[in-house]
């Protein structure tokens, strides 16, 4: 009775916070037209949705949340009040999936984000390959909450919020009994497609300026790579805008989201266009230099902890210094202690939690890697990490 009364208590004040901070506004049928069990399965923007979905719906919802978030005694407290469901990230966990079955059989609501993580861009990531199996097993109807607007009231590499427009739009798009019917591959592309957001051409559509102070601080922590020269590692930002340290170029954060040259055009308009462009040219170094067997330093962070545990139980302390990335290792580059190596082909599960959090398992055990200062990028070191293991894999197919 309780935990009802706080989840109701604690639904209704966020909702009138997010409504008025956020201008928020819930797009749905009236009446809503479906009852539990059923499951929720939104695209994952910006750090307050959860909030944002569970509002926005009539029944209480059962979040899925990274095991991370249960660390702290705090946050495993208040998560165990709203009876979340703790998730290993980038791996299957029977664990939950048996935790969900339990509640949708019970007659409950679950939500889950099947793209993992956060966009870094505004665009929709690729959705887990183990959701449409998911949704078929448990046989339910599917709702869609879109977060439309959540992007660029906050990007993920921004603690500041702005004020715009933020849409919920929930779409039922597997009715009860249906799911059951359909082939994996004919569900996968369902959620696909409900969930495909591309968030630089809604705003263009809806023409919503998103007012707010500092909109390029701390943008490094995504953007690792100079558009202007090629540098990585240079940029660095201030208030509204941000420049390179190499070369000078610079542009400024508009209040609709995009780039503007401070002297003269920017390479790129847009974030979309920037992260294709730096994945493009980092996919490039990292292949290069792993067909060549350099010892080259694809990626780095100048200071950073290391910290090791199992799921949601406290981290310890295992190391401290200077994160060096190359073809063959993770080398925690240790002043007064020997360096630590992690070969990267035993990485697995690899993955940034919240903004700055590069989380993998070597040896199954779990290691989190957490830069002591907010403008580094741990994403830059993930998406290396990906694009070697994805290398490797191709070469070993092929030989």
């Amino acid at each position: 009775m309780f935990r009802h009364l706080f989840y109701e208590t604690l639904r209704r004040i966020l909702g009138v916070w997010l409504r008025r901070r956020f201008r928020m506004r819930v797009v749905t049928c009236d009446p809503w037209p479906i009852r539990p069990p059923y499951l929720l399965l939104a695209n994952h923007v910006n750090f307050w949705d959860p909030f944002l979905v569970g509002v926005s719906v009539p029944q209480e919802v059962h979040f899925v949340a990274a095991d991370s978030n249960f660390r702290t005694r705090l946050m495993r407290n208040l998560l165990s009040l709203v009876r979340a469901v703790a998730k290993s990230k980038a791996r299957t966990d029977m664990e939950s999936v048996h935790e969900m079955r339990r509640i949708i059989r019970n007659g409950g609501v679950v939500a889950l984000f099947p793209e993992g993580q956060r966009t870094w861009d505004g665009v929709s990531r690729p959705i887990l390959a183990g959701t449409a199996k998911l949704v078929r097993m448990l046989d339910v109807p599917v709702v869609c909450p879109v977060l439309r607007g959540a992007y660029l009231s906050t990007p993920r590499w921004s603690p500041f919020k702005r004020r715009g427009l933020l849409e919920v739009d929930l779409q039922v798009i597997l009715n009860r009994g249906e799911a059951g019917t359909l082939a994996v591959g004919d569900i996968h592309a369902k959620i696909e497609a409900a969930l495909s957001h591309d968030e630089d051409a809604w705003e263009r559509e809806r023409d919503v300026a998103f007012l707010g102070r500092r909109r390029a601080e701390f943008v490094e922590q995504a953007y690792f790579w100079c558009p202007s020269c090629g540098a990585y590692g240079t940029v660095d930002s201030s208030g509204n805008a941000f420049s390179c340290g190499s070369c000078g170029a610079g542009a400024r954060v508009t209040t609709r989201g995009r780039l503007a040259g401070v002297d003269g055009d920017y390479p790129v308009a847009t974030f979309r266009e920037w992260n294709v462009a730096q994945l493009a040219a980092l996919r490039s170094r990292a292949v290069a230099t792993a067909a060549g067997g350099s010892r080259e330093v694809i990626a780095w962070i100048d200071d950073a902890t290391v910290r090791t545990g199992h799921r949601s139980r406290p981290m310890s302390e295992v190391g401290r210094g200077r994160i060096l990335l190359t073809a063959t290792a993770l080398i925690v580059d240790q002043e007064q202690s020997k360096p630590i190596r992690f070969p990267v082909a035993s990485l697995t599960g690899v993955t940034v939690q919240f903004a700055q959090d590069l989380e993998f398992y070597h040896a199954r055990r779990l290691y989190v890697i957490r830069p002591t200062t907010p403008r580094a990028s741990a994403y830059w070191l993930e998406q290396a990490i990906l694009l070697l293991n994805h290398h490797a894999g191709a070469v070993s197919s092929h030989s």
